[in-house]
């Protein structure tokens, strides 16, 4: 009479990864179901415990033909909503799910299939089915974003990849031996990691296999250090821009502001420290710029040794991330220097310590 009914609706509000362990639980049947049960109250405020019981847990549902495919449906699906979550070590631990999951998959598709019975064969045929359903929801360009994001770069570069042969799965030519890459995003992205990655040869690499296009060329330029060339392609898209309708202006997928962006740069890089000031100041109220170039203007201004201009920068409002750049925790411990405040620049420093280690610490965790 106790017995719950086989498929239980499953209504928790995942916002949290022990929410979604606690969801999973709900979904086991049979006697370990009463186990997990017993260990939920521990996970609580303790993150390692709660994904090394996940793992137990999903290793679980996908070994049990009790749990619907619909309900691993539900399960993947939440934990594809945790991959955009403030918190990096919740994206993390959604990464050690997904690695265990494909783990999973491989092993099972190395099995040698002239030894097994035909019984195996369905049971396995059965699991990798399972496996799949609990992999679709999250795409491999969820979790690129979501390394991106927590600076995972070398995960993002594997998924990246993954992803775009995904998406030629019905070509005959893989795109990466052509090589030909047609989406200038993908090109772009791709680029973008191999920097964060420290790799020259690969940004240059991902730039020649990308689309031809102004942009292109003047990235191109960029990484060949050649800053007067490239300020001189900015600037001629710039005009372009310019002249161009409202509901026309962007080149290639390139906005204003992405050129403006990239002629602060090439200013800065030959250290044209006055004119990136005044660029930046010349976009007005437009936020998203500013918070984009906070950055450049905060080197800039104490380059110039400019100290009423590098508060001012510093009052700027930073990115979406919430987490300043490097070059703007120099900027406050330098300008706390300057007003001979020390416990101001104890601060700075230990903030700028912490922001150093938070990236070191999402690459350790990454077992590549």
């Amino acid at each position: 009479d106790r017995a719950a009914p086989a498929h239980e609706p499953v209504t928790v509000a995942v916002s949290t990864f022990e929410g979604a362990v606690t969801q999973a639980v709900a979904l086991v049947q049979g006697k370990q179901r009463a186990l997990f049960e017993a260990c939920l109250p521990a996970i609580q405020g303790n993150h390692a415990l709660a994904l090394f019981l996940m793992h137990h847990v999903v290793h679980d549902l996908l070994n049990s033909n009790a749990t619907s495919l619909s309900d691993l449906g539900a399960l993947s699906s939440s934990l594809a909503g945790l991959l955009g979550a403030a918190k990096h070590e919740t994206a993390q631990a959604v990464f050690s799910i997904v690695d265990d999951v494909i783990q999973r998959r491989d092993s099972v598709l190395q099995c040698d299939l002239t030894v097994v019975r035909a019984s195996d064969t369905k049971a396995r045929d059965r699991l990798l089915h399972r496996i799949e359903q609990m992999r679709r929801p999250i795409s491999n360009r969820k979790v690129v974003a979501a390394s991106v994001r927590c600076g995972a770069h070398a995960r993002a570069l594997q998924f990246l990849e993954e992803a775009i042969l995904e998406e030629h799965s019905g070509n005959i030519v893989n795109p990466f031996d052509n090589p030909r890459i047609q989406s200038q995003e993908d090109c772009f992205l791709l680029q973008r990691i191999y920097r964060d990655l420290d790799e020259p040869d690969g940004v240059l690499g991902a730039l020649r296999i990308g689309p031809s296009s102004v942009m292109t060329r003047t990235l191109q330029l960029e990484q060949a250090e050649r800053w007067h060339d490239a300020q001189a392609c900015y600037e001629e898209q710039l005009t372009v821009l310019d002249r161009a309708p409202a509901e026309q202006r962007s080149n290639g997928g390139l906005g204003r502001q992405d050129v403006v962006c990239g002629l602060v740069r090439c200013n800065q890089n030959m250290r044209r420290f006055e004119s990136s000031l005044r660029l930046i100041q010349g976009l007005g109220d437009e936020e998203g710029a500013r918070a984009r170039l906070k950055p450049f203007a905060v080197e800039a201004a104490w380059q110039l040794s400019s100290w009423d201009r590098l508060q001012d920068a510093l009052q700027m409002p930073s990115a979406e991330e919430g987490e300043d750049d490097f070059r703007v925790s120099l900027g406050k411990s330098l300008l706390a220097v300057h007003k001979k405040e020390p416990e101001t620049l104890k601060t700075a420093l230990s903030e700028s310590m912490l922001q150093v280690t938070r990236s070191v610490a999402s690459a350790a965790r990454e077992s590549y």
